[in-house]
């Protein structure tokens, strides 16, 4: 039996306790941004360091995260390169785990050859993400705001001091034009 005493006691607001305590919203986003800090000039042989900036732009850990970089013509798999695997035309590296809020740095090293005709598209080097883990092991495919595939012709292309260059925000995906301009322009100007 419940006296008015208790009755009071219960609907008392400073002693109320709250037993609902809901959860955060789940968010897997992940972003990946490119570049490099070597400024040439270049030649042939020239080992070219690419840093690849994975974020954790969500609420949740992410685990086991692809990144795949694609070598494109004008550039071969390089020295240094411990963590990457060598496929035909691209490499892949998987990150272990990256906390909500936090960014992994991992490096690729490729060697400046000949670029084939049309120069259109030599040296042009991408990375983008292929899969990754939620914080319940359950392997991911897509982003709140992007698709994970290793597709290189459908994302848009950055133009270079443009709107998209550098941007991490967007579709989890970075073209470092700057770089292919540079190396172009360098290698032309040199007469390689």
């Amino acid at each position: 039996m419940i006296t008015s005493s208790q009755k009071m006691e219960k609907n008392n607001p400073e002693e109320d306790e709250d037993d609902h305590d809901p959860a955060g919203i789940e968010v897997f986003d992940l972003a990946l941004k490119k570049t490099t800090t070597a400024n040439g000039p270049f030649q042939y042989g020239s080992v070219v360091p690419f840093v690849i900036t994975v974020y954790n732009q969500g609420s949740i850990q992410a685990r086991d995260v692809v990144v795949v970089d694609y070598i494109p013509s004008g550039f071969t798999f390089g020295p240094g390169n411990a963590i990457w695997t060598n496929g035909i035309g691209m490499a892949t590296t998987t990150i272990p785990s990256i906390n909500p809020g936090s960014s992994v740095n991992v490096t690729i090293n490729l060697v400046v050859q000949p670029g084939s005709n049309p120069l259109d598209r030599a040296w042009y080097n991408e990375a983008e993400i292929k899969t990754a883990k939620d914080d319940k092991n359950n392997t991911q495919t897509e982003d709140i705001d992007s698709k994970f595939n290793m597709d290189p012709n459908d994302d848009n292309d950055v133009v270079i001091d443009g709107a998209d260059d550098n941007e991490i925000n967007e579709d989890g995906k970075m073209i470092h034009n700057k770089m292919r301009m540079t190396m172009i322009q360098q290698l032309l100007k040199y007469g390689i």
